[in-house]
């Protein structure tokens, strides 16, 4: 995907800005990051405000969006390999996801990381209903613009 969209094109929102590297490493990740638009920690004033969130991403483009649910703090999301204990509510990033439709065209999405393994418990439920919602509302966004452009 990233050959089709293209680095300018791809905002990222993660938990950490850096995780923990060896210094093997350090060159591979800068290069691996050169050229995207934009990188959001989900600790920084900006991810927390949804407003500044959107304002942060694109407008009048085509964007394909990937949400990784462990983004969501661990009292939302504990069934990811890396939950957090910080993190944007699942009402912020709601709201920052419809700002984006306002502005910019959704060509596609997914979401990622959800890791609920068994023995399956009804916290695994919730997080999987949590992630489905999040699935669910990208594509009601999706079709409202399908819509609105016929």
């Amino acid at each position: 995907m990233l050959d089709v969209i293209g680095k300018p094109n791809i905002y990222q929102v993660g938990v950490a800005q850096m995780l923990s590297v060896d210094n093997a490493e350090v060159t591979q990740i800068l290069e691996s990051l050169r050229g995207f638009r934009a990188r959001v920690s989900a600790t920084s004033p900006t991810a927390l405000d949804s407003t500044l969130l959107a304002a942060a991403l694109p407008s009048g483009r085509d964007l394909y969006v990937t949400v990784d649910v462990d983004v969501l703090p661990l009292h939302s999301m504990q069934s990811t390999d890396y939950p957090a204990e910080y993190g944007i509510s699942l009402e912020t990033l709601i709201v920052a996801l419809n700002s984006i439709a306002t502005r910019s065209r959704i060509v596609g999405f997914d979401v990622v990381e959800l890791a609920a393994c068994p023995p399956f418990t009804r916290v695994n439920a919730l997080d999987a209903g949590r992630a489905a919602f999040i699935a669910w509302h990208l594509l009601r966004l999706c079709t409202r613009q399908r819509e609105e452009t016929r």
